[in-house]
Formats: C-alpha cells, structure tokens, sequence
C-alpha cells in the first residue's frame, strides 16, 4: 500500500547510525504463512512508541527512516503502554484519568487466502477507548489480550475486564466483558474458549488490594460464566503465566500452579519459595516448562514439570544487580540488563543457559532509568536511556551497536509494533 508519511521536521539520526540502521535487515527471519510457500518478509523493521510524561501525546519512531512521525494526540497523558497479541496496536493506558486508548501502529498483514498483503499506514488513534475505574494489566494470552480494570475501593467501584484481539480491536469492539463482585488488582489468562482470572474473597486483608483467590471461567459468547474456586489460596497475588501445559500464578508465600486435568477444570499446588522472599512477574516461553520469576532483589527459576522452585542464576559476577528485562518474540530469549550496563541473553532451548552477554551502556548511577525493547521482526534489541532521553539499537545476536536515536521529548515508557518474523 503506497501512502505518504508525515514526518516531524527535525531528523535525529545520524548518517553513521542510518546507514547502519539499514544494513540489518536479514532474511533469515522470514515467516511462513502456514502453507508450503514462504511468506513475504515483514515490510518494516518495526516502529517504537514512546509515552511522553505529563503530555497528552504519543510519540512514533519509524525504525526504517530513523524519522519521528508526527506526534499521536491522546486524551491524557499515558502512564504505561502494552501492546496487542500481533503487535499492531499499541495499548495507551491512561490510569490515572480511568481511560485505556488504543494507537494502531500502522503495520499489519492482511491474509488473502495463500497469501498475505502487508500495509504501511501512517499511526492513528483508533478513536476506541474504554473508561472504567484504574485501568491496570494488559495481559497477552496467545491471539487474546485481557484487559482488566482494579476498580475503586474508596468510591465502592467494582473490577472488571475486557477479552480483545487484534481483529476487535480493528472493529473498535470488545470480544467478552465481565463485572467482578468486588474492586481488586487482578489478572487474566485465555485458555481456549476458558478464563482463569482472579477474585478477591471476603477473607483477604483490608490493607490490600490484591486478589487471593483463583477462579476458572467458561467464556460464553460475550460473557463469562463462573466455573470454580480453587481452594488454594494466593494471598497478595501478583504475576501470572501459561502454557499448553500449566498455568501459574505468584503468591505471597509461593507459585500456585495449574495443571489441566483429563475431564476438565484443574488441580492445584503450591510450590513454595527457598527463602521469606517472594516474586512479582512470571515469564516464560511456548517451549519450555521452566519459567523465571522476577522481583527487583530475587530472580528464581521455577520448573513447572518437576515442582523445583531455585534461585535463577544468572549474574555473571557478584557486582551486577538486576536492573530490568524484556523478551524476544514468542518468549525464546529472555534478556537481563544489569547494574554494570550490559544485556545478559538467557536461551530457552537450553533451560535458560546464558548465550550472550553485551555492554550497551557505562554502570549504572543514581538517577537513571534504563528500559530494554525487542525488535519482533528481527534480532536488534533496543536500550532505552529514559534519563538520558536517547535510545540505542543493538544486534541480540552479536552485540553490535547498529543505531542511536536522540529523543527531543522525556519518555517514560515504551514498546515495539509491527509485523513479526513469524
């Protein structure tokens, strides 16, 4: 699709960095569309949005020309970004105003029988939105995303969440909506044509606003139906993930973890932690049924298959901490930024052994916030100088420095849209 493009004025990419920005484009990355025949390679490199703090406004880098498109117009300012199942839009949580806006990036692939027709549009608000009491978890489960809103204690404002895809999300639409009993800080994980989500029981501490509780919903049409409590409790619940195998949830005092039983519904166990210290994200990959749990002074891996819940191991020496992560497409690689400035590369096809390791910046010093973005059509990752306004494209597989981009804005989140590799 040929369309014109509307660039700010002012380029902020060097001739050095461009020209190195366009020499890694790979062909090694190109999808298949489920046939016999290979797909077209992704049209573009992919684009970064940028939340800009205090402005109602989004920012769009362009990863092919180095160029800004003019700033996106939102209705408040953005606190944090998500992004859709298939990286078209981008989510703009608006947390602090009650609204959750969506920007469609402007890639996408469109299939037409055995093949499939990639557009470049210029990024545009949707003009969807949806307002609800502290707009919170934008949680990808496959072609599924669950948006879910905490509610409001103190105004007696109930939870509730939103099922989307891509393809609704176009539509400007919803696929399911559910209203929960109480206001909590929840989540949700589409499982087929099930939901396991969280509740909050008349039980759980009034000094929280956690979930203690994990429920499985039947998704009907647009709505769910309730299909059990689980018995187990997950006090202070916080972190979630899944695969074909089991589900997984982070508590207090442990990983509550699912397993899909033969005639339906689920059994439960708690894995406990090796030490008083608990994790607040799960991540993991398709492949594998290890998955790692984060918390800013404890990283555990926890193996889902043999119920092991141990430290994860991944500091190359006594000196570098855990600064921040981010994943690769489908989750394979998992990606470590430390204290000392460098990206630690973890493979899980091999249990997460460390395959890398790069410097992208100077130690860390009071003051700085760093953020990491994986590119999803190819294997360039990129460090965000949040302090330092600039962002630095880096290969994952090599370490080479292949782009810097000044930012003329102050960025307090960001994430990658456009077509995949896969």
């Amino acid at each position: 699709m040929q369309v014109t493009m509307k660039f700010k004025k002012t380029v902020m990419v060097s001739a050095l960095s461009m020209a190195l920005l366009s020499a890694c484009n790979s062909g090694s990355n190109n999808p298949t569309n489920g046939g016999d025949n290979p797909a077209p390679a992704p049209v573009s490199k992919g684009r970064i949005v940028f939340a800009e703090s205090n402005q109602n406004q989004v920012h769009i880098l362009d990863l092919d020309s180095g160029e800004f498109f003019n700033p996106v117009q939102t209705t408040h300012p953005v606190v944090r970004l998500g992004t859709s199942p298939n990286y078209r839009f981008a989510g703009l949580n608006q947390s602090k105003n009650g609204r959750f806006e969506f920007l469609d990036g402007g890639l996408w692939r469109e299939p037409h029988g055995d093949h499939h027709h990639d557009h470049a549009d210029e990024p545009v608000l949707t003009g969807y939105a949806i307002d609800g009491a502290k707009p919170a978890h934008f949680d990808v489960s496959d072609d599924k995303v669950v948006l879910f809103f905490d509610g409001d204690k103190e105004t007696q404002v109930n939870a509730k969440l939103y099922i989307l895809s891509d393809e609704s999300i176009a539509a400007k639409t919803y696929e399911v909506h559910h209203e929960f009993p109480s206001h909590q800080h929840g989540t949700g994980l589409v499982r087929g044509d099930e939901l396991i989500s969280t509740l909050r029981s008349a039980n759980a501490a009034d000094t929280t606003t956690m979930a203690d509780t994990v429920a499985l919903f039947d998704i009907h049409g647009d709505h769910l139906h309730e299909l059990a409590k689980y018995a187990e409790p997950c006090v202070d619940l916080h972190g979630s993930y899944h695969n074909k195998d089991f589900a997984a949830f982070a508590c207090a005092d442990g990983i509550l973890k699912l397993t899909p039983k033969a005639g339906g519904g689920y059994t439960t166990k708690k894995l406990a932690y090796p030490t008083d210290k608990r994790v607040w994200t799960l991540k993991g990959a398709a492949d594998s049924n290890a998955i790692i749990g984060l918390a800013r002074d404890q990283q555990l891996k926890i193996d889902l298959a043999n119920d092991t819940v141990e430290a994860f191991d991944w500091r190359p020496n006594a000196q570098a901490a855990y600064v921040t992560y981010t994943q690769d497409y489908q989750g394979a690689r998992f990606f470590v930024l430390d204290s000392q400035g460098y990206v630690n590369v973890f493979d899980s096809k091999q249990n997460w052994a460390p395959s890398q390791r790069f410097q992208v910046t100077d130690a860390y010093a009071e003051g700085d916030k760093w953020g990491l973005v994986t590119s999803k059509s190819d294997d360039h990752v990129y460090f965000v100088e949040y302090s330092a306004k600039k962002v630095e494209g880096f290969n994952a597989s090599n370490g080479r420095k292949v782009s810097e981009v000044a930012l003329d804005f102050q960025p307090t989140s960001a994430v990658w849209v456009g077509i995949t590799a896969k």
